[in-house]
């Protein structure tokens, strides 16, 4: 009990210095708290499916955080627009922590280009992607291109195929 009480106060003063917090719910949109996002923020993102392509695409390399709330049901973003990429960094951080991603047809799951961009992905899940008849010649699952970051740490990669 003395552990966890220790490892609480421990956290309070790096989650009071965070950046401000939005909360997208069920029906809400996630690419919307992204763009309202301002250098440093947090995005929470609760448990549901949410049928969107996220771009972060911003030219003053801002950090945005994506916060998946869902315990041990995960929030999932689904991009079901044809020849779409789930998740997509062109320009500024993205870390994405604890959100499946699931693409139908022929997109990518993530994507990640430009020098000064970088994608941070943890505990998190890519689902159901079929390189073989992805759109792009850049392959189905993931994708870091033109210098760009990626970071993946404890990262499921299922159902990938690249038959077709």
């Amino acid at each position: 009990m003395i552990r966890v009480l220790t490892f609480c106060i421990a956290l309070a003063p790096s989650l009071a210095a965070a950046g401000p917090v939005q909360v997208v719910n069920p029906g809400g949109s996630i690419q919307a708290a992204i763009e309202a996002a301002e250098d440093g923020d947090f995005v929470h993102v609760n448990t549901g499916t949410y049928d969107e392509c996220l771009v972060l695409d911003d030219r003053n390399g801002k950090t945005v955080t994506l916060l998946g709330m869902g315990g041990a049901s995960a929030p999932v973003v689904t991009c079901s627009a044809v020849g779409g990429t789930a998740v997509s960094v062109l320009d500024g951080q993205l870390i994405m922590r604890a959100i499946k991603v699931e693409v139908a047809g022929t997109g990518r799951g993530m994507s990640v280009g430009g020098s000064d961009s970088s994608l941070t992905v943890q505990q998190a899940e890519i689902n159901d992607i079929d390189a073989a008849s992805n759109a792009s010649a850049d392959g189905g699952g993931v994708a870091c291109l033109d210098g760009a970051t990626l970071v993946m740490t404890d990262v499921s990669l299922n159902g990938l195929s690249t038959e077709g």
